[in-house]
């Protein structure tokens, strides 16, 4: 280069040995008082969580559709017993009325 110096400064993630005992004890090391970290065995565990979470989202999803399919077929039962209930009243009404006609016949 033309006597530039050039700094990169790449940003690195780390984890904290006590922290990742207690969720992944497996990648953890110690000795004498000291913690360590397996990196070499994280991705395999990584990569099995992903696989754990992926069958439970996929499971949710299911749970979901069926839920959503079950509350769809209770709310056309809702509107149908809706319109059962406006013709019930509109009937009454119209029953009323005529038990009102009939009753003051009779009663003349």
């Amino acid at each position: 280069m033309n006597g530039k110096k050039v700094l990169i400064q790449l940003k690195t993630y780390g984890l904290v040995a006590q922290e990742a005992l207690q969720v992944v004890p497996e990648i953890v090391t110690q000795h004498e008082g000291y913690y360590g970290m397996n990196y070499s065995e994280l991705p395999a565990l990584l990569i099995e969580a992903i696989k754990e979470q992926q069958t439970i989202i996929e499971r949710q999803g299911q749970e979901l559709r069926n839920v959503t399919s079950q509350l769809k077929k209770k709310d056309k039962e809702f509107v149908s017993l809706l319109w059962r209930i406006e013709e019930l009243e509109a009937n009454k009404d119209t029953n009323d009325h005529t038990l009102v006609k009939t009753s003051s016949v009779q009663l003349k």
